[in-house]
């Protein structure tokens, strides 16, 4: 796909379905940067491009377009293009979450002649902390944004953990109490069993939203994981 002027409506268009796709899929899953399906990467350990990329080419995990699109790169894939092919692959990567497949279709944009619209997406991988699209653009002395997709995603990861240690917690109480119910109807001959919840649980608090940059509205949780320290 050949990526035109930046004016193109287009291409607008085009921009807007990697920060949307991004936001909603992209990054707070452990698997976010995990390598791609095993078999495809058993097979390339091998030697067998031709099977690792069929494997490849069959999951749904956007680290298998990344690997597809660095072998489309490197000239090893064959009847594939080095320009275009390798951009569709990482375009692919990049709609599905995978932040690096960003700097790398900007790089690729970026040096052959689309310099703005490399600019534009290194920008946007940099507001997901992407450490060497925020190289890149201290280098060139342009505009680097607050990773603030980034910092959103990890208060509402922390929020979710918050919630689910919350949950954690009583239902252990919750168990523990109904252990020394049955306990102390054991030892003094029995009674009635419990109507209901025998503890007052409070509802976990919910996990701040996320507001979409594109349209201001309220969104679910992308599908990234990052790992609170």
């Amino acid at each position: 796909m050949k990526i035109k002027d930046s004016k193109n409506p287009q291409l607008k268009w085009w921009s807007k379905i990697i920060v949307l796709s991004t936001v909603l899929f992209a990054i707070l899953s452990p698997n976010a940067y995990a390598d791609a399906p095993t078999s495809g990467n058993k097979a390339y350990e091998k030697g067998d491009v031709s099977k690792a990329v069929e494997k490849w080419r069959k999951s749904p995990k956007p680290e298998a377009a990344y690997r597809i699109a660095t072998l489309a790169g490197d000239g090893k894939i064959q009847g594939c293009d080095v320009i275009y092919c390798t951009a569709s692959w990482y375009f692919k990567a990049a709609t599905g979450g995978h932040i690096p497949s960003i700097t790398h279709l900007a790089i690729l944009n970026f040096n052959n002649g689309y310099k703005e619209v490399g600019v534009s997406q290194l920008q946007l991988a940099a507001r997901w902390n992407d450490s060497l699209a925020r190289d890149l653009l201290g280098q060139m002395d342009k505009a680097v944004p607050e990773p603030d997709l980034y910092n959103q995603a990890l208060q509402q990861e922390r929020a979710r953990q918050l919630a689910a240690e919350i949950a954690r917690q009583q239902q252990q109480a919750q168990v523990a109490q109904m252990l020394g119910y049955f306990i102390g109807c054991g030892l003094g001959g029995g009674c009635a069993l419990p109507s209901g919840n025998m503890v007052a649980t409070q509802p976990a608090p919910p996990a701040a939203p996320l507001v979409s940059p594109m349209s201001g509205t309220r969104f679910s949780s992308p599908n990234v994981r990052i790992s609170v320290q």
